[in-house]
């Protein structure tokens, strides 16, 4: 079982995409997961070269910059939008 602490304020079918996001944002700047906080989180439709996606739109707020991510809704793959 999760602890309470390391859960995220959004539904639960979208954690892993989230954290997914917010490990690779992270990595990007060089600060710990733990440094980086959701902000906003929704459904979203886009189109890109493989066609129209759903997924999720993530944003993130990490020193003090608000940053936004796409990613899958299992959670398998995030990008930062571009």
């Amino acid at each position: 079982m999760t602890p309470l602490a390391s859960k995220l304020p959004v539904p639960a079918p979208w954690q892993a995409a989230v954290r997914r996001c917010m490990a690779d944002l992270g990595e990007r700047l060089g600060l710990p997961p733990t440094a980086v906080a959701p902000t906003r989180v929704e459904e979203a439709d886009w189109r890109d070269p493989q066609g129209p996606q759903r997924g999720l739109e993530v944003w993130l707020l990490a020193a003090g910059q608000a940053h936004c991510y796409r990613a899958r809704l299992d959670g398998s793959a995030a990008w930062p939008r571009s």
